[in-house]
């Protein structure tokens, strides 16, 4: 009998499926982690919110802490991968456009997606958990600090800001960014009213910044 597309439909839906679960494994994982916390979370709980047995997951992931890295891996990591393709493709925007820019992607990828839940987890939970944080520390934290780093090197290189330390720059520049997702987790969900606008935020705190960092000397006016 000769072969035809439709005679292969159900083994390739079945590839499909088999290929997609780690996905929604992770998918899955990510949700309870959030609603559970990290140390609250057992591996067949993932399993009844994926819908799978409670022997699937381990299919792909030896443990929980391989499955929470492999999360990081796919929800993070490529988010700074595009923050890097920005940094490269962008060597003619001025510093506070490239750093509005970064902003805006984090907020959008980020901030505005359960992808959020993960820093939620991390700040909640990385002192019982060293080698989960250290592992987040690595892979996400430092190599976001050191994109900063870079953006702010090239800006007091150009003379677009005055010379300071890079170093804690970065930081007050990533404060808001943590400050937006405590408050997203915590206070926001007690309170709809304490909602804030994370757009307006970042807008504001690169404008103190900015303001603060300027080559050029502001002259304040009385009368």
């Amino acid at each position: 009998m000769q072969s035809t597309p439709e005679n292969h439909q159900p083994g390739c839906r079945w590839l499909r499926r088999k290929e997609a679960r780690p996905g929604e494994i992770m998918d899955a994982a990510l949700a309870v982690f959030i609603e559970k916390g990290y140390a609250g979370t057992k591996m067949e709980d993932i399993a009844r919110q994926a819908g799978v047995t409670k022997g699937t997951p381990y299919l792909y992931f030896q443990n929980k802490e391989e499955l929470f890295r492999e999360i990081i891996k796919s929800a993070i990591q490529p988010r700074l991968d595009e923050v890097q393709s920005y940094i490269d493709a962008s060597a003619d925007h001025s510093l506070q456009q490239q750093l509005q820019n970064i902003a805006d992607h984090w907020r959008q990828t980020v901030l505005e997606t359960p992808r959020s839940g993960i820093l939620k987890l991390m700040m909640a939970e990385a002192g019982n958990f060293p080698d989960v944080a250290a592992y987040y520390d690595t892979h996400v934290i430092q190599r976001f600090h050191q994109q900063l780093i870079h953006l702010l090197e090239t800006g007091m290189a150009r003379g677009e800001i005055r010379r300071l330390d890079p170093v804690y720059a970065a930081h007050i520049i990533i404060a808001p960014m943590l400050y937006s997702v405590m408050h997203k987790h915590c206070f926001a969900q007690q309170n709809q009213q304490t909602r804030l606008d994370s757009q307006l935020l970042f807008q504001q705190a690169l404008d103190i910044l900015f303001n603060g960092l300027r080559t050029t000397d502001i002259q304040t006016h009385h009368g």
